[in-house]
C-alpha cells in the first residue's frame, strides 16, 4: 500500500536514496531533511514545507506540491518534469541543472532561485514570479508564461523559442544573447531590458515597452513591433530586415 504520511514531522530526517513514489505526505514537515538521490515519484506533498531540504538529484517526476515551500531548497540536478506546483514557494531554490520539462508552476514565486542551465521546455509559468532569478543559458522553449514577472533576473544565453511571456515585466532582465525567435512578447515590458546580440526572429512585440532597452546587435528578422515604444533604446548594429514598426515610438534612439 501507498506510505500515508499526511501532517508528519520530519525535520532533519535523513533519508538519502529512499524510496518514497506515490507517497501522501500532504501538510508534512521536511525542514532541512536529507533527500539527495531519494525517489519521490507521484508523491503528494500539497502544502509540504521542504524548506532547506537537501533534494540533489531527488526524483520527483509527476510530484504534487501545488502551495508547497522550498525556500533555500537544493535541487541541482533533480527531475521535476511534469510536476504540479502552482502557488508553490521557490525563493533563493538552488535549481541548476535541474529537469522541469512540462512542469505547471503557474503562480509560483521563484524570487533569487538559481535555475542556470535548467531545462522547462513547455513549463507553464502564468502569473509566476521570477524577480531577480539566475537563469543563465536556461532551455524555456514553449514556456507558457502569461502575465509573469521577470524583473532583474539573469537570462544571458537563455533559450526562449516560441516563449509565450505576454503582458509580462522584463524590465532591467538580462537576455544578453538570448534566443527569443517566435516568441510572444505583446504588451510586455523590457524597459532599460540587455538585449544586446539576441535573435528576435519572428518574435511579436506589439505594444511592447523597450524604453531604455540595449538591442545593439540584436537579430529582429520579420519581427512584428508595431504600436511598441523605443525611446532612447539602442539598435546600433541591429538587424531589422523585414521587421514591422509601424505605429512605434523610436524618438531619441540611438
Amino acid at each position: 500500500d501507498d506510505v500515508r504520511m499526511d501532517r508528519a514531522k520530519l525535520d532533519k530526517a535523513k533519508l538519502q536514496q529512499a524510496s518514497l513514489d506515490g507517497a501522501r505526505a500532504v501538510n508534512s514537515v521536511w525542514t532541512a531533511a536529507d533527500l539527495q538521490g531519494a525517489s519521490l515519484k507521484e508523491t503528494y506533498l500539497d502544502h509540504a514545507l521542504l524548506d532547506g531540504a537537501n533534494l540533489k538529484a531527488a526524483v520527483l517526476t509527476c510530484a504534487h506540491l501545488d502551495g508547497a515551500s522550498l525556500t533555500e531548497a537544493d535541487l541541482t540536478h533533480a527531475d521535476l518534469r511534469s510536476v504540479h506546483a502552482s502557488d508553490s514557494l521557490w525563493t533563493g531554490a538552488d535549481l541548476q541543472d535541474a529537469c522541469l520539462e512540462w512542469a505547471c508552476l503557474d503562480r509560483a514565486r521563484l524570487d533569487g532561485a538559481n535555475l542556470s542551465h535548467a531545462l522547462l521546455g513547455r513549463a507553464r509559468l502564468e502569473s509566476a514570479s521570477l524577480t531577480k532569478t539566475t537563469m543563465t543559458a536556461a532551455d524555456l522553449h514553449l514556456v507558457r508564461a502569461f502575465d509573469s514577472t521577470w524583473t532583474g533576473s539573469q537570462l544571458q544565453g537563455a533559450k526562449l523559442t516560441s516563449a509565450v511571456l505576454v503582458n509580462s515585466h522584463l524590465d532591467l532582465a538580462d537576455l544578453t544573447n538570448a534566443i527569443l525567435d517566435d516568441a510572444q512578447l505583446s504588451c510586455s515590458a523590457l524597459i532599460n531590458a540587455q538585449l544586446a546580440g539576441a535573435s528576435l526572429q519572428r518574435a511579436s512585440l506589439d505594444r511592447a515597452r523597450l524604453d531604455g532597452a540595449n538591442l545593439r546587435g540584436a537579430v529582429l528578422t520579420e519581427a512584428k513591433i508595431t504600436t511598441a515604444t523605443l525611446t532612447d533604446a539602442c539598435l546600433a548594429e541591429a538587424v531589422l530586415r523585414g521587421a514591422v514598426l509601424e505605429g512605434t515610438v523610436l524618438d531619441a534612439s540611438n
